[in-house]
């Protein structure tokens, strides 16, 4: 309840807006080159939560509720269709999220984004390599 109204609306912005904007985006060419770099191995998600308590902690929880929600609705859409969708909700991770939940740029257990990202896609069967 500490949280400002304009950091609740920013973190819905990340966590919901973008994703969706870029869904909106990127699904259509994904579709289309679907036989050219689809594993065939059908549509899957995984989902891992890492959200320590804070200010903002209810609203990111919300949010990555509803970014759960639109992974599982497109993977049943899409089930006949399949592409290499994975969305990915990596644990504890270093970002200004923390920041403003109010826990400092140090945060117990957190890990870089990109290391976070490698280890998801590895156990995924993919390389893991990430810029």
């Amino acid at each position: 309840m500490d949280a400002e109204e304009a950091a609740l609306r920013g973190t819905v912005s990340v966590n919901v807006m973008a994703p969706l904007v870029l869904l909106h985006r990127l699904l259509r060419g994904m579709l289309a080159r679907r036989g050219g770099w689809a594993t065939g191995r059908g549509n899957r998600y995984l989902e891992r939560n890492g959200i320590l308590p804070g200010a903002a902690a209810g609203d990111l929880r919300c949010a990555e509720n509803i970014q759960l929600f639109l992974a599982e609705a497109l993977t049943a859409e899409l089930d006949g269709a399949p592409i290499d969708l994975l969305v990915l909700c990596p644990p504890v991770t270093m970002s200004n999220v923390a920041e403003r939940s109010g826990y400092g740029p140090n945060l117990p257990g957190a890990q870089h984004p990109f290391k976070a990202g490698a280890q998801h896609c590895r156990r995924w069967g993919g390389s893991g390599l990430w810029p």
